[in-house]
């Protein structure tokens, strides 16, 4: 089945934001994405006015994110502050939505507090912030495998341990823990399966556990 917005938001909106980052990232003029409650993803530019080059460069990374995730849930907005003629151009780059990433300025004036936002009023944003967290976390543990997301939002770690061995465990606890405590309202439910503690042959149970996020090269 494709996958799409309707049928696993978590997983979709991930990839889609992740791709996109990755991509505007290494653009010069982006200083700031930001992300509005419905779904409209904006690149904010700081670039000589009317100047189409960056503009274009936006654009195909937009393009690479349609082609590569079949799907995605956003709108696509491109704004340069240069061109506004707004005074306070900080704040009239909040009006659209939460900072989802700044560049690196060397100052503070472009950066905020972490966002507050939770799935009802910014789905995207959540998803995107308490899987990359994760991620992030449970990839430093040696003996988890893979990570897996189903339709109901129950986010799966498979770790491949000795049997009845709980050290493991507590270090997956410890970052599910963490997410929960970095994020308000963080949308998963967790679950923890052994591999190694699976019956012989029940290996095609773990597909049953939903969409493979993340899998440790062998």
């Amino acid at each position: 089945m494709p996958l799409h917005k309707y049928n696993n938001p978590g997983l979709v909106y991930y990839k889609a934001l992740s791709k996109y980052l990755e991509l505007v990232k290494d653009i010069p003029e982006v200083v700031e994405v930001r992300l509005s409650s419905d779904d409209q993803l904006y690149a904010i530019l700081s670039a000589t006015p009317f100047d189409d080059g960056p503009r274009y460069r936006v654009y195909r990374a937009e393009g690479q994110v349609m082609d590569t995730v079949e799907g995605q849930p956003y709108r696509f907005r491109l704004l340069n502050d240069q061109d506004s003629g707004i005074e306070d151009r900080v704040a009239y780059n909040r009006t659209h939505g939460d900072l989802v990433w700044a560049c690196d300025t060397g100052t503070s004036q472009l950066m905020e507090e972490p966002v507050k936002t939770n799935k009802l009023n910014n789905p995207g944003l959540i998803y995107y912030q308490a899987l990359s967290k994760y991620l992030e976390l449970v990839k430093e543990i040696p003996e988890v495998v893979e990570v897996r997301l189903a339709e109901d939002d129950s986010l799966c770690t498979i770790i491949s341990a000795t049997p009845h061995d709980d050290e493991p465990c507590y270090r997956v606890f410890a970052a599910q823990e963490t997410v929960m405590r970095s994020l308000k309202q963080q949308p998963f439910l967790y679950d923890l399966v052994n591999c190694r503690e699976l019956p012989e042959g029940a290996g095609e149970r773990l597909s049953s556990l939903g969409d493979l996020v993340w899998q440790r090269d062998s």
